[in-house]
């Protein structure tokens, strides 16, 4: 095990940076912007979104009014740019800029540098965390399901070939890691980490056995509503929000997995799903305020499934009494 000793200096230092600058707390109103065809950037925003519960808006290479509208509906102050300009387009960044955003991009010099910098943005940190394979969507769903097993997401690094660069070694002891979870059939990678001191479970051979439990469908692909892309030059035809992920479809998707729950909670949660169809149709047709109003409505209904669905059961023999 990797245990790397920090002076009294060094340690004070962090406790400061912890206090005062700190990370992003769920308090705070802000999103994450990535490209829409980053399928990269789609994994580490789902951990993101997990760590912090801040929603991942997808975006061309422009911005478009549903974008706009959805960052005016939740209220977002302040938005995470996750990549380069290669990805996220400094048009885009400009426009975020001209809503009045505080904006705060989030990249390196390569996807590795760019995953690494996220960690540090977002974790300061981290004891344990994943790499996987950037080139292979099988290797980066598999990383993903890794990284959010348990109740503390953990962060992801990508690598795009079998070989522990001095920057990605740098990177990792800055990070302070002691044990990272390698999703990828790298042999040199394995070997030059451990060479470099750090504790390498490899967790790709049998992934299933490693999560206890049986693989489920793939939880990265397809996220957004495809459509016809313009001529070059001439900007996105209509560059989309991740849809299909939506933080509150996928509460939704959550409830109805769930074979607990009574009949009454799913005629609810009918109610609520119709309710989230409306928003997104009001969105499309851009009338913020009746798109506002059918969110909170499903949200409110949501929140009353869960608080029932939550409830805790207390089973004498064959009687449950409600506690």
């Amino acid at each position: 095990m990797r245990g790397k000793k920090i002076g009294t200096c060094s340690t004070l230092v962090l406790l400061l940076l912890t206090c005062f600058h700190a990370y992003p707390t769920r308090s705070e109103a802000c999103a994450l912007i990535v490209s829409q065809e980053d399928v990269v950037g789609d994994v580490i925003s789902k951990v993101l979104t997990e760590k912090t519960g801040y929603p991942t808006i997808k975006t061309g290479i422009t911005l478009d009014n549903s974008v706009k509208a959805r960052l005016q509906i939740l209220g977002v102050e302040k938005v995470f740019v996750l990549g380069g300009p290669e990805k996220v387009s400094g048009n885009v960044e400009n426009e975020l800029r001209n809503m009045g955003l505080e904006v705060e991009r989030v990249a390196g010099a390569t996807p590795s540098l760019t995953s690494i910098a996220i960690v540090k943005r977002f974790w300061g940190t981290a004891t344990t965390l994943v790499i996987t394979d950037s080139t292979d969507t099988t290797r980066l769903d598999q990383g993903l399901r890794v990284a959010l097993r348990g109740d503390n997401p953990k962060p992801i690094v990508v690598v795009d070939n079998d070989n522990p660069t001095p920057d990605l070694v740098t990177g990792l002891e800055e990070l302070q890691v002691s044990e990272i979870e390698l999703v990828a059939p790298y042999t040199l990678m394995k070997h030059g980490l451990e060479s470099a001191g750090f504790e390498v479970i490899p967790v790709y051979k049998d992934l299933d056995r490693y999560l206890g439990e049986p693989s489920p469908e793939l939880l990265i692909g397809p996220t957004t509503v495809e459509h016809p892309r313009a001529p070059e030059g001439q900007g996105s035809a209509n560059p989309t929000i991740e849809e299909t992920r939506d933080p509150l479809l996928r509460r939704i998707e959550a409830l109805e997995n769930d074979e607990t729950l009574s009949h009454d909670l799913r005629g609810q949660l009918r109610k609520a799903k119709e309710l989230f169809q409306k928003y997104r149709d009001m969105m499309e047709r851009g009338d913020v305020e009746a798109a506002k109003n059918f969110l909170e409505e499903c949200e409110n209904i949501l929140h009353r499934v869960e608080e029932q669905r939550t409830k805790k059961f207390v089973v004498i023999g064959k009687q449950v009494r409600n506690v």
